[in-house]
């Protein structure tokens, strides 16, 4: 064990060092979390990451490298408080780094055995919340599997990385490793825009008319909107536990050609023409017209803050009107519509969106219940010296959304479900991605029949 959990002592004498600033609330319920880490769904917002590695490792120089990461990115050395109903976030100069160090070489295993014993144990540590309270949100366990190779478990937390932040980080650790292996002090040039820069920027804007104009947009796009979850397999409980299961579909590299053929020669983007075949779905399986679906955006509109850790995305209601006398290109035309008036208006945090339309209430229903994302993030080239370094997918067992759906169609279309399986079972998620590959079919070879003339 190199770094045991912060204790509630450790952490207030490391408060001495801090500077504190207002927190952007960038999920509804980031003051539970912080109040009650192991009450609310916080452990659900882990972002968990697995690497294999293969070959001889130098662990020194990859625990310097995370060192450095921490360093060099202020958002994994803040830690939350509630300061009655604000959120504050807390920078410290230094904090330790989390890391587990397990050799699991003398443990007498087939080699399957010792590897799913191994994925096992990522599950429960990606199941173990994160006290944001007292603990970074940057945690790491490295299991040795045998001297050429080992596994790395990265555990963050939605509050300090998106898709893309994921993609700087396993960068630069990738490129601190191999200089540090080859020697150099660090290869990286210094980080010169920060996140509590852009957050102080942020705030700075919010009495300004720009912000003013995003919550007059909001307000208007939310007006009479009631989200409506689609028919359970099992009773919906006040408390969801959030347990989830992972489901996995790829459709023929056809499908993409002509969803982007379909796409360009009617003036819409892949991802709309996406996007309106779930919100076809929800509108059938809740019989309301008025559906909508939560979408995420990168919201990194200045170049500053391309190459910066944070949580930068934000997660934004794309509502329309399904209505059945609609033709399919009317439907879609109603799609795009919406979508760019949500791209124009992204700006504003969920959180800190419900609190200025609904200030000191609580939200008793979530604005969405299904999330829609593309997987679109730029993808970093990373090379490892000495190493041979792949990513390994598993289930962490976990469910932020009743469906939280991925699309990937970078080569050929692959969809990817994390499900409440409190409330699902698998043949019901797998019909839905059915009717998903039916309807997108049903676009493009009838673009001018009318939704109600879709069977699926």
């Amino acid at each position: 064990v190199i770094w045991e959990p912060a204790s509630q002592r450790h952490a207030s004498e490391q408060r001495s060092a801090v500077k504190r600033l207002p927190a952007l609330k960038w999920y509804p319920k980031m003051d539970q979390w912080i109040a009650d880490p192991n009450g609310s769904d916080n452990r659900c917002f882990n972002y968990p990451i697995a690497l294999r590695l293969e070959g001889a490792l130098h662990a020194e120089c990859l625990i310097n490298a995370l060192a450095e990461i921490v360093r060099r990115h202020e958002i994994f050395r803040s830690l939350f408080e509630l300061q009655g109903s604000k959120i504050v976030q807390m920078i410290l100069e230094d904090i330790p780094l989390p890391f587990l160090s397990i050799d699991l070489q003398s443990v007498p295993a087939e080699e399957e055995e010792k590897e799913s014993a191994v994925l096992k144990s990522c599950a429960a540590e990606a199941h173990r919340p994160i006290d944001l309270r007292i603990e970074p949100m940057l945690r790491v366990t490295l299991f040795k599997l045998s001297e050429q190779e080992h596994l790395l478990l990265v555990i963050t937390h939605h509050l300090a990385c998106d898709d893309w932040s994921i993609n700087i980080l396993l960068s630069e650790l990738a490129q601190l490793y191999s200089g540090y292996v080859a020697g150099i002090t660090s290869p990286l040039p210094p980080v010169r825009f920060s996140y509590t820069d852009f957050a102080g920027n942020y705030q700075s804007q919010k009495q300004g008319p720009a912000f003013k104009s995003q919550v007059d947009f909001w307000e208007e796009q939310l007006h009479g909107w009631a989200s409506q979850p689609i028919e359970a397999d099992f009773d919906r409980l006040d408390a969801q536990k959030r347990e989830g299961r992972h489901l996995v579909k790829t459709f023929p590299h056809s499908l993409v050609l002509d969803v982007k053929q379909f796409s360009h020669a009617n003036g819409f983007s892949p991802f709309m023409v996406y996007a309106a075949a779930f919100l076809l779905i929800l509108a059938r399986r809740t019989a309301s017209e008025d559906t909508g679906i939560g979408i995420c955006v990168a919201n990194r509109n200045e170049p500053e803050i391309e190459q910066i850790v944070g949580p930068f995305s934000n997660r934004l209601l794309l509502r329309t009107q399904a209505r059945e006398n609609l033709s399919v290109c009317e439907f879609l035309s109603c799609v795009s519509d919406a979508s760019w008036a949500v791209y124009a208006f992204q700006e504003i945090p969920q959180g800190e969106l419900l609190d200025s339309l609904c200030p000191g209430s609580e939200q008793g229903s979530p604005l969405f219940h299904s999330l829609l994302v593309l997987e679109n993030a730029p993808k970093h080239e990373w090379h490892f010296d000495g190493l041979e370094v792949n990513r390994v997918n598993f289930d962490a067992g976990t469910a932020c959304y009743d469906l939280h759906i991925w699309i990937n169609d970078q080569n050929g279309l692959r969809l990817a479900i994390q499900y409440d399986s409190t409330l699902f079972l698998p043949h019901t998620v797998e019909s839905l991605m059915d009717q998903f590959h039916h309807i997108l079919h049903a676009f493009i070879t009838n673009p001018g029949s009318k939704l109600r003339d879709l069977a699926f």
